[in-house]
């Protein structure tokens, strides 16, 4: 189990740009899965578990990339499985449970690190760290914003709120 939290703590944390612990603190209820590019999380302070480290950072952050598009339908299956086997209650489970349907959470760290050392091994860097994704996710927003030399503020507000970087 502790595994598949781990790849999925990858794939959310680099499709979406949110901070480790904005993760971390996502419930069953706030996976949001439209399609076409209306995938998002819900990134709150509020409840059992939310964790925005700023009130920027609070509201629905889009799902894209592509590795987002390479394992949505296997973050779909896992969904299901997981929502079958935690009962009606989506808002008050995590959606890193020790458990499927527990409200008990495994350590965010315990999560984390393995993905922290795989950047290391990967990138050949030793000062590589998950925080890097949520880097990574806010400069494509940015350039995907800027690709255009005529950007309207709009759009580059639009990457930045996305970011948690504006109110």
């Amino acid at each position: 189990r502790a595994c598949g939290l781990r790849v999925l703590a990858f794939i959310l944390l680099e499709a979406s740009g949110a901070r480790p612990s904005s993760i971390h603190g996502l419930t069953l209820g706030d996976l949001h899965f439209l399609g076409d590019g209306r995938d998002f999380l819900h990134i709150h302070r509020t409840g059992e578990y939310g964790e925005a480290k700023t009130l920027a950072s609070v509201g629905f952050v889009r799902l894209e990339g592509i590795i987002w598009e390479k394992y949505r339908d296997w973050v779909l299956t896992w969904l299901s499985q997981e929502r079958d086997l935690s009962g009606p209650d989506l808002w008050k489970r995590p959606v890193f449970a020790d458990s499927a349907g527990s409200r008990r959470r495994l350590d965010r760290s315990y999560l984390t690190d393995r993905i922290g050392q795989l950047l290391k091994w990967a990138t050949g860097e030793p000062k590589a760290r998950v925080y890097w994704l949520r880097k990574r996710r806010i400069t494509a927003r940015m350039e995907a914003a800027l690709e255009n030399s005529e950007a309207v503020p709009r759009v580059v507000y639009r990457a930045m709120r996305e970011a948690g970087h504006t109110g």
